[in-house]
């Protein structure tokens, strides 16, 4: 039987509020998780992405990062999967990552996507946050 999940007892997932492709796929994230009681969103912007997962934010910015409530952390193509742990129907592409050079392939696909990820699916400026406003989730 499932209890309650308590403060600092979800996962968080670190990513870049500044993109809107980075938002956009967080919160289908947190969405297909179970939503805010069983996925945390933390900007990699906020303090507390440094801290949670000890690496600088230039180091933060290349990929999206998963914090496991056991301070575990797991970035990129690794996060993706891990991240699929939370969902209802993860299992089937978790299971698509254990095939043999899945993950090389995975690895690749993200690194070219996190390289372009401020043009991916954006249309003009929309993906790029003004330093004046603040960014919102989609």
């Amino acid at each position: 039987m499932e209890r309650p999940a308590v403060e600092g007892e979800i996962p968080s997932i670190i990513y870049d509020a500044e993109c809107a492709f980075c938002r956009r796929w967080a919160s289908r994230f947190k969405k297909w998780g179970g939503g805010a009681d069983r996925i945390e969103l933390l900007p990699l912007q906020d303090e507390r992405a440094v801290a949670m997962t000890g690496k600088s934010v230039a180091e933060l910015e290349r990929a999206m990062h998963l914090v496991q409530p056991d301070s575990t952390v797991f970035e990129g193509a690794n996060a993706v999967r891990e991240i699929l742990r939370y969902t209802a129907w993860g299992w089937l592409p978790r299971a698509l990552f254990r095939l043999p050079g899945a993950m090389l392939l995975a690895d690749r696909v993200y690194s070219w996507v996190a390289l372009r990820r401020r043009r991916i699916g954006c249309d003009g400026d929309h993906c790029i946050a003004s330093v004046d406003s603040p960014a919102k989730m989609e």
